[in-house]
């Protein structure tokens, strides 16, 4: 699934640096120097690029997800990191929504040098992924989640998120 060739030559902010010169000059101090090293605010790399993709997945920037997506990886995320913060989004977004980030995603993997598919890292079986993922909410956010649970069960009789995996990354 190719949505679009990656020359890694090619600067994807090149036509902004031909529109927009002022902008492009001072948009990389905001985001790397301002944002990114504000005492109060600032995260290590791989949880703001974390927060970095998932906001992008969930605003459909799918031109800045590509480029920052690279940034990520060199920065230090996984590609299982990676991939499984896209396949997450699908349980909030939907899959129409997150399929292009999928294909992007894979794009930019593959022309790394990374083989698809990654290696398996569930951790759950289709019967008991959705017990396993509510007792990784419940250990996460408290005991209120369980409640969640259990009622959205009672109320459909099925699970209520479709992501593939339960993952944790690699310590």
């Amino acid at each position: 699934m190719t949505h679009t060739l990656i020359n890694p030559d090619h600067n994807p902010n090149n036509e902004l640096i031909r529109t927009d010169p002022h902008f492009v000059d001072r948009l990389p101090h905001f985001a790397d120097e301002e944002v990114a090293q504000d005492p109060d605010t600032k995260l290590d790399p791989e949880a703001r690029y974390l927060a970095i993709l998932a906001t992008l997945l969930g605003c459909q920037g799918v031109d800045e997800f590509r480029i920052q997506l690279t940034r990520a990886l060199d920065a230090g995320l996984s590609p299982i990191e990676v991939k499984e913060v896209v396949y997450q989004a699908v349980d909030y977004l939907g899959l129409g929504r997150v399929r292009p980030f999928l294909g992007i995603t894979n794009d930019v993997l593959e022309a790394r040098g990374v083989s698809l598919p990654l290696p398996d890292q569930t951790t759950t079986t289709m019967d008991d992924r959705l017990e396993a993922g509510n007792a990784e909410q419940v250990e996460l956010f408290g005991a209120g989640m369980d409640k969640a649970t259990s009622a959205a069960r009672s109320t459909t009789g099925s699970p209520t998120t479709a992501s593939a995996t339960t993952t944790r990354a690699p310590a």
